[in-house]
């Protein structure tokens, strides 16, 4: 889910070209009275029983991720908020570009009520500003299947807010829902509202090393470097995976072994692998799929599950671990 982001060069860019339309008396902005009054307006209304600001934060995300679906034709097109936002204001000198970039993108998304990763963190840091919250936009990585084990641009945003002083990490783009065959769907997530540092750090790496918020150092590195781990295997208390490495060299006749570990007693297990079909592994035995390819299992023994699974083809596989049905490991195998 792509951030149209700004680097150092363009901004400098985007200056001068205000200082031209301040000349040229060129275009109004929309960060108008009349904007702050509909903001205003519409986060007290939001966060009017919320007690606490932690509630608070809760609640502004809830709405946006309600209230907002992901703009599919500005993602398929790349196309950017610079387009559609109204030209620097008058004033622009006498306060930040992110300020002014901010509202703008935050208003247009409260029109629209779509927006992409860039646009749904602005709205969220713009309704906190007007809730007394401070919160911050957080660019950097995201993971995803197609990119288990490759270096990819930094190309999302998510956001950083405080209360009880402590900084927490939040994604409402993915809280909304998710895309499948190129259409969006509403599916409101609370999981990625005040995620924990070292379970956020599993499909998010920022561009600032710091805003982990983790108490130890890590490296991009590391980060593209596992599996793809879906929210799910936290949910339902994960704790360990093998192999470690998310992306697998892999040979015909290759036999590579799996391990999951939960904190208590582990779900039933099933594999799915593309191309190859299912697999249940919840009875010990070799099962074979579709590709003359399988597994040897080994069902649970209290919180943990392993097996083992032989390949016949050496063809790239995607290979996915489910858990009560639900998706909880992705692994790429890729030809030595």
């Amino acid at each position: 889910m792509c951030l149209n982001r700004y680097p150092n060069c363009v901004r400098l860019i985007l200056f001068f070209f205000s200082l031209f339309v301040i000349s040229s008396a060129v275009g109004q902005t929309n960060t108008s009275s009349s904007d702050s009054a509909r903001f205003k307006s519409l986060v007290r209304s939001i966060v009017a029983k919320s007690s606490t600001d932690s509630l608070k934060a809760l609640a502004i995300f809830k709405w946006v991720a309600i209230n907002v679906a992901y703009d599919v034709e500005m993602y398929k097109s790349g196309g950017t908020y610079m387009s559609q936002i109204a030209k620097p204001p008058h004033n622009f000198p006498s306060i930040s570009f992110d300020d002014w970039y901010n509202h703008e993108v935050a208003a247009y998304v409260l029109d629209t009520r779509k927006g992409i990763c860039g646009g749904y963190s602005r709205l969220y840091k713009v309704m906190c500003d007007y809730a007394g919250l401070k919160c911050r936009v957080i660019s950097g990585y995201a993971h995803d299947i197609d990119s288990i084990g490759l270096p990819i641009k930094a190309s999302h945003a998510w956001n950083a807010v405080m209360f009880n002083n402590i900084w927490h990490l939040l994604d409402v783009t993915w809280g909304s829902g998710y895309l499948r065959s190129g259409k969006f769907s509403y599916a409101y997530d609370p999981y990625y509202f005040n995620t924990p540092p070292q379970w956020f750090i599993k499909d998010h790496y920022p561009e600032v090393e710091s805003n982990t918020l983790l108490p130890f150092k890590t490296s991009v590195e590391s980060f593209f470097s596992i599996p793809y781990v879906w929210s799910y295997f936290n949910k339902i208390g994960g704790v360990k995976f093998l192999p470690a490495k998310g992306r697998l060299a892999i040979s015909k006749n290759d036999t590579l072994e799996f391990r999951v570990t939960f904190k208590g007693q582990a779900l039933p297990v099933s594999l799915g692998v593309e191309p190859g079909g299912s697999i249940d592994l919840n009875t010990p035995g070799v099962y074979p799929n579709s590709l003359h390819e399988g597994v040897i299992a080994n069902p649970s023994d209290g919180n943990e599950f392993s097996f083992r699974y032989y390949l016949s083809l050496k063809t790239p596989k995607i290979l996915t671990i489910y858990a009560g049905g639900k998706s909880i490991l992705t692994y790429s195998l890729v030809p030595k």
